[in-house]
């Protein structure tokens, strides 16, 4: 696919996903550029290069849009837009992400909630088209959809977007040291200096664990 993909879809607030791969956010209107930096664009030199490119951007598309889709789900639109991307060399594919309240997600009980679903499916015949069903962990940086989630999460490192600006900031990295009730005990870095802060759960518009480097 090409940067016309899905053109007619793909409405006003969002780039392509080329360019929102590029600038690290597929929306238009929270791209704030820092300062007078501009992002590196990048020309594939190689037909290899350039395949590789568009996967790696329709991939942060589908990742950024799955992530809108967890805070606006009644946004019929932008869930069409989603379903044209995730559409595979004209395939669909119907992916399910589980993951166990206690212990490590391995591969049998994947092929075991897999074969499950796929007999249930099948029974009901829910879904009119061909597609292939794929079963797998969210990975590393999972929304954390509800409080239990988070208070299942001490001790993580995450990333929070609050609905409005906390502590003079709208988003922030840190580990997850309590939760009593809604108040989250929160550590994080500025300048290399650890800081602690309270947050109301109530008062995040987003959060999941990340990837600490």
């Amino acid at each position: 696919p090409g940067s016309d993909f899905n053109k007619e879809t793909r409405v006003d607030k969002f780039l392509t996903p080329e360019e929102g791969f590029l600038r690290g956010n597929l929306e238009k209107n929270e791209y704030v550029p820092y300062k007078n930096y501009t992002y590196f664009k990048l020309q594939p030199e190689t037909e290899k290069e350039n395949l590789l490119f568009k996967l790696m951007a329709y991939s942060f598309a589908i990742n950024d849009l799955n992530l809108y889709l967890d805070l606006h789900p009644e946004d019929k639109t932008t869930f069409e837009l989603f379903k044209c991307y995730v559409k595979e060399k004209n395939e669909w594919y119907l992916r399910i992400f589980i993951e166990k309240n206690n212990g490590h997600l391995d591969m049998d009980t994947c092929v075991a909630v897999s074969e499950a679903i796929s007999d249930m499916l099948d029974q009901e015949d829910l879904i009119e088209d061909e597609y292939y069903l794929e079963v797998s962990s969210p990975g590393a940086e999972k929304p954390l959809k509800t409080l239990e989630k988070v208070q299942q999460s001490i001790g993580e490192y995450v990333y929070i977007q609050f609905k409005n600006p906390t502590q003079g900031m709208n988003e922030v990295y840190g580990t997850i040291l309590n939760v009593e009730g809604t108040q989250i005990e929160l550590q994080y870095m500025v300048k290399n200096i650890k800081k602690k802060c309270n947050i109301d759960y109530n008062d995040i518009a987003f959060i999941r664990l990340a990837v600490k480097f």
